[in-house]
This record gives structure tokens, sequence and C-alpha cells, in this order.
């Protein structure tokens, strides 16, 4: 984690190309200027997108749950792209793709925010001294709880069972989140590249 720290430390800027542009969708929080002020540091052209008070409106008229909105955010982000005739990649991370949490439809990911759980990007950015929002929760539980667990189930390959009895956790709850977790390794697309 300390090589992967340094290494970008000295030369992240370095990876960002003239023609690479971050589309944010702009909610008005305090995370869309945190985000804003991060892609300026690495001297990306910035888009936001001023989507908030559409999303409110259809939000408003269809039942809000998490399929709409990563519905939405599709939606919107394609029409951006097309727009500005680019392709979307994603900084999606290993936490994102274990548990499905990220909008599908992407043509690549970067490196090394694919390989990387939520967990140790918050490291990562902890030593770089760059803001992010650490507060990001699954199922109520902070990332810091949830990776290990994934760890456990996907690289160790314990079952829930030696798990539950390890480490005294809800054995209904590992395997639920278990069943969750393989419908996403069955479902994830191989064909999506790696920058």
């Amino acid at each position: 984690m300390t090589n992967v720290a340094n290494k970008a430390k000295g030369g992240y800027k370095n990876l960002i190309a003239y023609h690479q542009a971050a589309m944010i969708f702009d909610f008005g929080t305090s995370y869309t200027n945190n985000l804003t002020a991060f892609c300026n540091k690495l001297a990306l052209n910035t888009y936001l997108l001023k989507r908030g008070a559409a999303y409110q409106e259809e939000a408003a008229r269809y039942c809000k749950n998490s399929q709409h909105y990563k519905r939405f955010m599709n939606y919107h982000l394609l029409i951006a792209a097309d727009q500005t005739k680019s392709a979307l990649v994603d900084t999606i991370d290993k936490s994102d793709r274990l548990l499905g949490t990220r909008p599908q439809g992407f043509y690549g990911h970067f490196m090394p925010f694919y390989s990387l759980y939520k967990s140790e990007l918050f490291n990562l950015a902890s030593l770089l001294q760059i803001p992010i929002n650490t507060s990001q929760t699954y199922l109520n539980l902070p990332f810091e709880k949830i990776d290990p667990v994934l760890f456990l189930l996907t690289e160790k390959q314990l079952r829930p069972e030696d798990i539950s009895s390890q480490h005294s956790i809800d054995l209904h709850w590992l395997k639920k989140l278990k069943s969750h977790v393989d419908k996403q390794l069955f479902q994830t697309t191989a064909s999506q590249f790696i920058i």
C-alpha cells in the first residue's frame, strides 16, 4: 500500500492525458465541491452536470429505489458523453464490483481503483492528502467493516459458517451477503477493459 501511494504521490498528475475529462453530478453538496477541486488539481477538463432538479422531479414521479437511481445516472451520463463525443470510464473499486453498488455499462475502469477495496482507497487518499468522502456505508455499515468480510468470502473462499463462528458475525446476514456477491460475480462483464 505504501509503495503504491509513494509512486502515485510522485507521478499521478502525469497519468492524466489532455483528452480526459470528468463529469460530475451536481446535487449542491460539499462533496460536489471537493470532487470538483480534486479534478481541477489533476488538470482534468471538468463538467458539472446540473441534474439535481431533474433527479428530484423524476424521483417524485417514480418509486425511488436503487435500480431507478442507477438507470437515472446511466441515462444522463450517456447523454452527456454522447454530446461531448466521449467514452465513459468509471473509477469503480473492488467493493463496488462485489456489492453491485454502481451503474453498469461503462467502457473501462481505472487502475488501481478496480483492484482495491474501498477502505484501501480511503487509506490511499489519506496518504496522498486527497479529500474524499469516507462516510459511505453499505447496509448501514462502514466499509472498514464490510471489506474484511468481502475479503474472507471472495479471496479466502471461506464459508459463511466458518466466518460466523470465527468472527461472531450473524450467519443469516453472511449468507445473504454471499448470495448477493455470487450473483454480482456471475454478472460481471469480462469484456470491460482496464486502463
